[in-house]
């Protein structure tokens, strides 16, 4: 026996917030329970979404908190200092914020392609963290060698100004060409 049910048409996050498909396999489970020989499935695109997003949410639960403590022991083993701990993850962190914040406040739905931003930012987030630091620390070796009276910061500003404007600017060109796609999802990651 089949049965088909055509759910309204709604936004994914509606549809996981009220937990349709899960609803549906509890009553089918209620009203067979007694009966061994008989199995249920539930099937299609609604339900496979809702179990995809479920699932997606429960791995970025681990791999958030897993990503960030990695960061941390790669900082720390780096640059040895408080410093070199601080800035990349206190950098991270705080992109991280930002971005939630515009999009609860702009409202898109979280889809299979939006919900990859939070490990997108610990990367890119990481990777300039990284080389702000490691110029700064150049920059006060330089510094010392030399004799030099500018600050390690403004030197270490100096060398990073062209090569984080540029990739600034081309992550950013290249983000927003996304905002084109005639996919929704692709549009809302853009």
């Amino acid at each position: 026996t089949g049965i088909a049910i055509q759910p309204i048409d709604m936004p994914e996050m509606e549809f996981n917030r009220l937990g349709i498909d899960e609803t549906i396999q509890r009553i089918a489970r209620e009203e067979l329970d007694g009966l061994p020989d008989v199995q249920t499935w539930l099937v299609g695109s609604a339900h496979l979404k809702a179990e995809t997003s479920r699932f997606l949410l429960r791995d970025l639960s681990l791999v958030i908190p897993l990503a960030f403590a990695l960061i941390m022991l790669i900082a720390v083993l780096s640059f040895r200092s408080l410093r070199g701990l601080l800035v990349p993850i206190s950098t991270i962190g705080s992109a991280i914020l930002w971005t939630f914040a515009v999009m609860v406040e702009v409202n898109p739905a979280l889809n299979l392609v939006t919900i990859s931003i939070p490990p997108l930012l610990l990367v890119i987030g990481f990777v300039s963290s990284v080389h702000v630091v490691s110029c700064y620390y150049e920059a006060i070796e330089e510094a010392s060698v030399d004799g030099s009276t500018q600050s390690a910061a403004s030197r270490g500003l100096e060398m990073l100004v062209l090569p984080m404007v540029l990739t600034g600017t081309t992550t950013a060109a290249g983000f927003l060409s996304l905002v084109t796609s005639p996919l929704g999802a692709i549009r809302e990651f853009g």
